[in-house]
């Protein structure tokens, strides 16, 4: 059986599964008993997992992932690549905000993000949510969890990774699951499609950004 390109071993997959675990169950003990404050310690804790996760992914050895190259032409023409994606997802769905407004449906509230009330706050959630967090899920999500299951084909590493990303962020959140449901079939399909993790994480930084643009726009 020819092994696709993007698969990661179940080893990498079940360490970093862990590993993850283990900061937030840190994290989590932490906040309760440290009295120490949610939002520049999720700040830390995703910065942690950042560097597990590249650690976890030099194992995979599989180019174009977490092992693959980084610098150079390779990642601007992810970068690139995931400008063009995002113009063409940022297009279709301002047609779609455009048609619910027409419906009498304001699509801003569909997507709302409540923001802090002061300034420092809101921008440490800015780089949080818009940046550092995507750059951490496209790592466990697309990297790792997708490298793990796209042994057994695409549609069921597109349709498990989806699942557990738009399950997890309606627990942490209390969002709709449509949305990342559909981040993460796009994410997945990026992936797929580009063979490297810079392209999904273009998309999903501005995607978030843009998220974020929205909520703060009255």
């Amino acid at each position: 059986m020819t092994v696709p390109r993007l698969t990661v071993s179940l080893r990498v997959l079940i360490v970093a599964t862990a590993g993850i675990l283990t900061v937030e169950g840190v994290g989590m003990m932490l906040h309760r008993y440290g009295a120490v404050d949610a939002l520049p310690l999720t700040m830390g804790m995703r910065m942690v997992q950042i560097g597990l996760l590249i650690a976890c992914g030099r194992l995979s050895g599989a180019p174009g992932t977490l092992a693959g190259p980084w610098w150079g032409r390779s990642l601007i023409r992810a970068v690139g690549r995931g400008l063009v994606w995002s113009a063409a997802i940022g297009a279709a769905a301002g047609l779609a905000g455009a048609a619910l407004w027409m419906w009498g449906v304001d699509p801003r509230a569909l997507v709302r993000i409540p923001l802090p009330g002061t300034m420092a706050r809101a921008v440490t959630l800015l780089v949080l949510g818009g940046i550092v967090g995507p750059v951490a899920e496209e790592l466990f999500f697309r990297g790792i969890v997708y490298g793990a299951l796209r042994r057994w084909g695409m549609l069921t590493a597109i349709a498990v990774t989806t699942v557990v990303f738009a399950a997890l962020h309606w627990i942490g959140t209390g969002a709709m699951p449509l949305v990342p449901a559909a981040g993460g079939v796009l994410f997945a399909a990026a992936y797929e499609r580009e063979q490297h993790l810079a392209v999904p994480m273009t998309i999903h930084v501005l995607g978030n950004l843009a998220l974020f643009g929205l909520s703060g726009w009255r």
